[in-house]
């Protein structure tokens, strides 16, 4: 019961799921609220419907996600290997994709780096800056050579937006991945070597 000429508030939640991690749109709601209302001594109910102003719900913040190389991106038979170090082509190594997402319409700065870690030598930047132009994508590669034959390895990769000095989290993709309370976990199940 609404006592006349008052107002009264009405919270709603929106809670909306991207169906693919891939996409980056903006997505746009158009909703309208539908009142039920009669008078106070009359039986008969009127249907009122307000449209409400578009709701514009803009890409999710920047992001880092983890995931593995798979072997079916490593280089086809008729082709040349690349001119790397042989521990891109090893059996004995992993390697990690860090794909950093920038899908804003801000010029954004990163700050990546992956610290030394007694579990594993790695091949890539120790520290290094990328910038991001609006609605992109960069990885950047690292080629692990773990020291124990199975186990978990413990990467510690930092992600720091430079400008607003915020750390990003990084996120698992993937098979093979996983981040629990102590931060991301890498399977490893070595090949031991045939000579």
């Amino acid at each position: 019961m609404l006592a006349p000429k008052t107002q009264h508030d009405l919270n709603f939640t929106l809670d909306t799921t991207r169906l693919l991690l891939d996409d980056l749109r903006t997505i746009t709601v158009d909703a309208a609220m539908i009142i039920h209302w009669h008078r106070q001594h009359s039986p008969t109910k009127t249907t009122t419907t307000i449209p409400a102003p578009t709701f514009r719900l803009p890409a999710s913040e920047p992001r880092a996600l983890l995931s593995l190389k798979s072997s079916g991106t490593q280089t086809s038979s008729d082709s040349k290997p690349p001119a790397v170090s042989p521990l891109s082509t090893s059996a004995s190594t992993l390697t990690l994709l860090l794909t950093l997402e920038n899908p804003s319409l801000h010029f954004l700065s990163f700050q990546c780096s992956l610290d030394p870690n007694e579990d594993f030598a790695f091949s890539g930047h120790k520290v290094t800056t990328l910038h991001l132009v609006p609605m992109s994508r960069c990885v950047v590669e690292y080629i692990l050579l773990p020291f124990a034959k199975v186990g978990w390895l413990r990467p510690v990769i930092r992600v720091v937006d430079i400008h607003f000095d915020k750390a990003l989290i990084v996120h698992a993709v993937g098979r093979g991945l996983e981040r629990d309370e102590a931060g991301l976990r890498v399977e490893w199940v070595g090949n031991e070597d045939k000579r």
